[in-house]
C-alpha cells in the first residue's frame, strides 16, 4: 500500500505541474522525486529531474539525490552515476552524504577505481571520508578483487585515527586476500585482529579455510 500512495503521489505532482496553474518550486519537485524513491519509478524521477531546468528551476543536491537512489533501488547504478556527473557539472557544493551516495552508486556497479578516485578527491577537498565512506570503498574493492587495495584502505583508515569496522574493514581484506590467493596475508589479518582484541565474524571458520588454502598452496 505505501509504495501504491508513494506512486500515485509522484503522478499528482507530476500532474500538478503539467496540467495545472500550480507555480512550479524546486520544493514541489523534490516532493514528487521523494515520492519516486519510496516508490521505485526511476524512469519518472530521472524525467522529472530533466524537466526541472525547462520550468527555470536549478535541481538541488536534494534533487539529485533523490533522483540517485531511485535509480540505484532499480538497479539502474549507471544512470546514478550519470546524475552524480551532472550534478558536479552544475558546481553544486558536495558534501558527505551526497559523497557516500555517490560511492554506494560505484560499490553497487562495481566501479571500484572511481569510488577510490572519490575518496581521494574527497580528502582534497573539505569533506572527508568517514567510516562509512571507507567501509563502501573497502567493499567496492573486495567485490573488484583487488586484495590490495583492501589492505592499503585497511592501514588508511588507522593512519587517519578513524576506528575500522571489524565486521567490514577486517572481513573484506581477509575476503579479498583470500578469493586473491593471498592466504598469507589473510592469516596474518586474523592474527592481527586478534591481538587487539577485535572480534571478527566466524573467525575459526575463516582462519581453519585460510589455513588449509595455505597449506595446500605450499605442496604445489
Amino acid at each position: 500500500m505505501r509504495e501504491v500512495r508513494a506512486v500515485a503521489t509522484g503522478v499528482i505532482v507530476t500532474h500538478m505541474l503539467r496540467e495545472t496553474r500550480v507555480e512550479p518550486s524546486t520544493v514541489l519537485y523534490n516532493s514528487g522525486l521523494g515520492a519516486c524513491e519510496e516508490s521505485g519509478q526511476w524512469q519518472l524521477a530521472i524525467a522529472m529531474l530533466d524537466e526541472m531546468p525547462e520550468v527555470t528551476l536549478e535541481p538541488s543536491i536534494a534533487s539529485y539525490l533523490a533522483g540517485a537512489k531511485v535509480c540505484e533501488r532499480g538497479g539502474r547504478w549507471q544512470h546514478a552515476l550519470a546524475l552524480f556527473g551532472v550534478m558536479r557539472g552544475a558546481k553544486l557544493e558536495m558534501n558527505v552524504i551526497s559523497c557516500s551516495a555517490e560511492l554506494s552508486a560505484c560499490e553497487k556497479g562495481g566501479q571500484w577505481v572511481q569510488a577510490l578516485l572519490l575518496v581521494r578527491e574527497m580528502w582534497a577537498t573539505t569533506v572527508a571520508p568517514n567510516v562509512v565512506s571507507y567501509s563502501t570503498v573497502t567493499s567496492a574493492c573486495e567485490r573488484g578483487g583487488q586484495w590490495r587495495q583492501t589492505l592499503s584502505l585497511l592501514n588508511e583508515i588507522k593512519r587517519v585515527a578513524l576506528e575500522p569496522n571489524v565486521s567490514l574493514h577486517y572481513s573484506a581484506s581477509i575476503s579479498a586476500c583470500g578469493s586473491g590467493g593471498q592466504w598469507q596475508w589473510a592469516l596474518k589479518l586474523i592474527d592481527d585482529t586478534r591481538r587487539s582484541k577485535l572480534e571478527l565474524d566466524s573467525p575459526t571458520m575463516l582462519e581453519s579455510a585460510c589455513a588449509r588454502r595455505a597449506s595446500s598452496g605450499s605442496r604445489h
